[in-house]
């Protein structure tokens, strides 16, 4: 409106009073997501988001991830995202469902990732993981967000990137056409 843009010089201007405005009165649920960047406008929205974040807030608002998120894929992340934190905390499937459709795709996380969090007792057994895995699969395709499989790589002088063979046999229990599916095609 015509009164906002007296208020404001910029859009940026808007998104930045929108986004500091969300943080004081957002219930501040805090997760990581991943950023791919598609084209040059991605990777001017990424700039602008790295910068903000780390000159303004100490995390993103989603509102202005949203406002900045054109020329970008927002995905779910690792362990740390909103769909596994909700699936570890037994929320109900419309929840789950209402928070996948705001993603471009579905980090699907290896059986690596699963021993993890069975040391920390996060999960009681490798199948529990599998089975949330399952379940993102169905509630990715039914959203119409690309699931993708993604696997526990933090240190490269470890040796802990898999082969393309090593992925599709960690995902098997998806069905080896569904595991093909997240590890060659939709990556």
């Amino acid at each position: 409106s015509v009164t906002l843009m007296k208020m404001f010089e910029t859009y940026e201007e808007i998104c930045i009073s929108t986004a500091n405005n969300n943080l004081q009165n957002e219930n501040l649920n805090v997760y990581s997501v991943s950023l791919t960047v598609k084209n040059s406008e991605g990777l001017r929205n990424l700039y602008k988001i790295l910068t903000k974040r780390n000159c303004i807030w100490k995390i993103v608002p989603r509102s202005y991830l949203e406002a900045h998120r054109y020329g970008l894929l927002v995905g779910t992340c690792d362990t740390k995202g909103e769909l596994y934190s909700l699936l570890f905390n037994d929320a109900d499937t419309e929840s789950i469902y209402s928070k996948a459709v705001f993603y471009d795709y579905v980090n699907l996380l290896s059986d690596r990732h699963a021993e993890l969090l069975k040391e920390s007792k996060i999960i009681k057994t490798i199948s529990e993981f599998r089975n949330f895995n399952k379940f993102l699969y169905k509630c990715a395709i039914e959203c119409n967000v690309i699931p993708i499989a993604t696997c526990y790589s933090k240190d490269v002088s470890k040796r802990e990137f898999m082969t393309t063979n090593e992925m599709i046999s960690e995902f098997s229990y998806l069905e080896n056409e569904k595991a093909k599916e997240v590890v060659i095609d939709n990556t």
